[in-house]
């Protein structure tokens, strides 16, 4: 008896046999860093793009010139009191060895500017490979598997959003951490015997916490994820073992690596302190413990992996009550209306749709889509099986939940939103397929038209073709409104030709003047600098002509810095009459001295003499 012929199943063969995942990646690493490199290379010779990016610099610069390693204070900050920065000395070193060894051929200037275009550029690579390895471990099917590699490679050269952080000059943490959360991602993915996938999750957890908080809730939630794939299934044991000693490794050895020992026993909410180092190495090396040896039961599992988890959240807690409230617990609430609400990435998505409607209409198109794709994709009883399926869906939802609060998390959402877009478009592109053989191109084609950024292109479009011109919601982001010139380094020029002195402005430029010249700056947009924000808001808003020149001498500022084109932004003293108003206006008091042109961007003022000491010496203390 013979048995029945098959139908052939619709596989993209064609495609199948050239779609590989590192030369794809390769592709896709090459176009997109080219392309953000050609438009972009010019504005990253301009100067620092970010308060943070300057910063970042100023501390590598720091221990490039022999700064000690555990010494991270930044004197120039907030003086006489100085700056304890939270942010990674792991990180700091890697840039510090990259500027160092690039300097000895073509010196230090040019290093940092070779470093500052092509460190976040070099992070892309490894992004995609992780982002298309879960594209591959979430399609499952084989007959969709290389469609939707291919379909993800497509929308990874198309999708800028996703890339918001690698652009050049981006050298502060957040691409690292986005990265090392993707990486950690992918490895929560595999299934079958093997365990390096759980190796590499575990040990880029630990060293994506080291450089930042961040992605704490997707890293919790992939420490949750394995240790749950092992209540279910016993025989995942061995995954969750090496998870768990991995990650116990990776974290003491960051923690001990980057934490002055002076300060191994201070606790904190917005760093990986003592209290967090405790919790995740109780966590660790309990799950290693409870998936060694002889698996008990589903119940003993349970029980094993519970009793863990509140060992671990309550020396946590122990150590540091506070970080109940979250990594900003410890934060003085009288800057936060100074701080917080003047920065742009804490936007949510409610107030960006307001503010800046084609971002904040990507953002939504990628949460729908997302989840409708996730939703599709879950129809494959295959697909659902897998480990990849359930924790994307984890990952996608704390991402729109994260995205919906602040816009600082909208690359989690696109990251996370690929796989199953790519992989529904790939299903799709299969179930109409009428042969074996499907032309590439038309593959490619159906990958861009399905991204959130051209979905989201073409839904404005609409909005704007059925709205009145006058009934469109006008656009009140900075960035759409070209570059910004006080950030710019020669707007600096003439501040860094003065002597060295102590400077008050905005807090947004504080990180710009100590990055480009070499004065000191009363404050900055960080939260750890509560004084120097008071300190700084409180001269800014004193009335100009009685209070603020004796609030700004009690500071031992030398100079003052205004620019115009931020009056309109941000949290600044605006009540009519403040020094900060009244130099918005144009309008400087007789204690400053101009030394600017109207025409800069920037606008400096140099504190006049006291009247004291302003007296011709007949008039002197020594007068008879």
């Amino acid at each position: 008896m013979t048995e029945p012929t098959l139908a052939p199943q619709p596989r993209l063969t064609g495609v199948s046999a050239s779609v590989r995942l590192l030369p794809t990646t390769l592709v896709v690493w090459t176009l997109v860093a080219g392309y953000l490199l050609l438009r972009e290379h010019s504005a990253v010779a301009l100067g620092f793009g970010d308060s943070d990016d300057a910063t970042r610099m100023s501390m590598v610069r720091e221990l490039v010139h022999g700064r000690g390693w555990f010494d991270q204070r930044l004197t120039r900050f907030q003086p006489p009191y100085g700056l304890y920065m939270h942010w990674s000395r792991l990180l700091d070193g890697v840039l510090a060895a990259i500027v160092r060894t690039l300097s000895l051929g073509v010196g230090e200037a040019r290093a940092e500017l070779l470093t500052r275009l092509l460190w976040p550029l070099a992070l892309i690579g490894p992004a995609v490979a992780a982002a298309l390895c879960i594209t591959r471990r979430f399609a499952a099917d084989p007959r969709v598997g290389s469609t939707a590699l291919l379909t993800a490679a497509a929308a990874c050269v198309a999708s800028l959003p996703l890339y918001a952080q690698f652009h050049p000059g981006r050298i502060d943490h957040h691409n690292v951490q986005l990265l090392l959360w993707l990486i950690a991602y992918a490895g929560a993915c595999q299934q079958g015997p093997k365990v390096n996938g759980a190796v590499v999750a575990g040990a880029a957890i630990g060293i994506g916490l080291a450089v930042g908080l961040e992605a704490l809730p997707f890293d919790a939630v992939i420490g949750g994820f394995m240790a749950l794939r092992f209540i279910l299934k016993a025989e995942e044991a061995p995954r969750l073992r090496a998870f768990g000693l991995a990650l116990l490794a990776s974290t003491a050895a960051a923690f001990f690596l980057q934490t002055p020992p002076a300060r191994w026993g201070a606790p904190a909410c917005d760093a990986l302190a003592c209290n967090l180092t405790a919790g995740i190495c109780i966590a660790s090396a309990g799950l290693a413990m409870a998936s060694a040896g002889r698996p008990g039961r589903l119940m003993i599992r349970l029980g094993g992996v519970g009793v863990v988890a509140m060992l671990a959240a309550l020396t946590y807690v122990w150590l540091d009550p506070h970080c109940l409230h979250g990594p900003f617990a410890e934060v003085d609430g009288r800057i936060r209306s100074i701080w917080l609400s003047g920065v742009q990435e804490m936007t949510s998505l409610p107030v960006l749709l307001q503010k800046d409607l084609p971002t904040g209409l990507t953002l939504a198109v990628a949460m729908v889509a997302g989840l409708v794709a996730w939703a599709v994709c879950g129809f494959s009883a295959d697909r659902r099986r897998t480990p990849a399926f359930w924790i994307t869906g984890l990952m996608l939802a704390i991402a729109i939940a994260s995205s919906w609060a602040m816009l600082r998390m909208s690359s989690y959402l696109f990251w996370a939103a690929t796989a199953p877009i790519a992989t529904a478009t790939a299903a799709l592109i299969a179930r109409r397929a009428t042969t074996r053989q499907v032309d590439p191109v038309r593959v490619v084609a159906v990958g861009l038209a399905f991204t959130p950024a051209v979905l989201a292109s073409i839904v404005l479009l609409g909005l704007r073709l059925a709205t009145p011109a006058q009934g469109r919601p006008a656009a009140a982001n900075r960035l759409q409104q070209g570059p910004d010139r006080c950030f710019e380094a020669v707007s600096y020029d003439q501040l860094a030709r003065l002597p060295p002195g102590i400077v008050l402005a905005e807090p947004d430029l504080g990180p710009f003047v100590v990055a480009q010249t070499s004065s000191s700056a009363v404050s900055a947009p960080y939260h750890r600098m509560a004084f120097g924000l008071l300190a700084g808001h409180a001269a800014l808003a004193a009335p100009s002509s009685r209070g603020a020149e004796a609030a700004t001498r009690a500071l031992h500022v030398r100079y003052v810095l205004e620019c115009r084109a931020h009056a309109s932004v941000g949290a600044r003293p605006r009540t009519g009459g403040s020094l900060q108003a009244e130099l918005d206006a144009g309008r400087s008091p007789n204690w400053l001295e101009p030394l600017s042109s109207a025409s800069t961007p920037l606008q400096v003022y140099q504190l006049r003499a006291p009247p004291a000491a302003r007296r011709p010496a007949a008039e002197g203390p020594d007068r008879r």
